[in-house]
């Protein structure tokens, strides 16, 4: 198994509101495309119809043509998309009835 290296870099912009203005919309795709993709994992749950497939992969397939996946870099997207799915697993596979969905 590859290990995975995360990089963080801590920046101090001078110009806060050209920072804003140049984050935000991408923040709002980035939301918006966790909220559309929940969506569609609750519609396929309610449906019982859970592809077999890694909920990834089938959810990148479902929104590629989403308006907020093309807002963003297809990285970016993807990896909205692969937490999602992630974080979706975890809370399909507890045991715990308060859980709420992500």
């Amino acid at each position: 198994m590859a290990k995975s290296t995360t990089r963080t870099t801590i920046t101090h912009p001078r110009n806060q509101r050209q920072v804003k203005r140049l984050v935000e919309p991408h923040s709002w795709d980035a939301s918006k495309l966790w909220n559309c993709g929940l969506y569609q994992l609750l519609e396929w749950t309610d449906n019982h119809n859970l592809p077999s497939e890694d909920l990834d992969q089938a959810l990148k397939r479902e929104l590629k043509d989403n308006k907020h996946y093309n807002g963003l870099h297809s990285q970016s997207a993807q990896q909205v998309l692969e937490e999602l799915a992630d974080a979706f697993n975890n809370w399909l596979s507890s045991d715990d009835n308060r859980d709420n969905p992500p």
